[in-house]
Parts: structure tokens; sequence; C-alpha cells
């Protein structure tokens, strides 16, 4: 029998955001969420584009996000030389506005890492 790979989930800052500050039903879905994801022993990833993001947060703010990060063992790949070419490759192409760069990498950070993005208020299902 094939060992299966343990799913990996590329979290993107809003989903991050989302534990602490989401709203209402956003909240409730990514606390549950996060919690599935322990229990079923999903990889959590982040990148350091993330964190760039987070460190333009308020004090208080960024240091309940790295928390977020911590408690559930968010790993951080790295926009590498590869990435980097790729997300000035979609927005070149216009499948993502300029003004959306940071976008582009987070997008292109996951695809060279073959993880599943995970947006904030998603079901997770698709």
């Amino acid at each position: 029998m094939a060992a299966t790979q343990a799913i990996r989930i590329y979290l993107e800052t809003s989903v991050v955001s989302a534990y602490h500050f989401g709203k209402d039903s956003i909240l409730r879905v990514t606390r549950k969420f996060y919690d599935m994801c322990m229990e079923k022993g999903y990889g959590l990833y982040t990148s350091d584009v993330g964190l760039r993001e987070i460190d333009r947060s308020s004090p208080s703010a960024r240091e309940k996000l790295y928390r977020v990060i911590e408690e559930f063992n968010v790993r951080i790949c790295v926009l590498t030389g590869e990435a980097d070419r790729l997300a000035e490759e979609y927005v070149r192409r216009n499948v993502i506005p300029s003004k959306f760069r940071a976008d582009a990498e987070h997008i292109a950070v996951c695809s060279v890492n073959g993880l599943r993005p995970w947006l904030a208020g998603t079901s997770g299902t698709s």
C-alpha cells in the first residue's frame, strides 16, 4: 500500500488574520478550519510575502498574527527566484493586475511549492 501525502495548504495573510479579526461567520469558519487542519494533520504554510504584510500591522495585531503562525505550526515558504519570475509573468500577462503584485507572489509561492490555497471565508470544497 502506497503512503499518502498529507494535504499541504497555503494560507494567504487574510486567513491568518481572519483567525482573530474575521467578522461573524468568517471567524467561526476560520477557527473551525484551523481545528480541522490540526485534527487531520494537514500541513499549513505561508510565505515571507505574508510575513512582510503582517509586519506592517499594528504591534498588537502583529503579535496575535504571529501567535497564530506559532500555535498552528505554520511553515514559511520563501519567495524564490522561480516564484518571483512566475509572479512577474502573472502580472505581465495581466492574470493579476500589477497593483496586486503581492497577490501574484502569494499565488506563485503556492504554485511553485505545490500547495493548495485557502482563502478566508471559503468552504474548503472544490
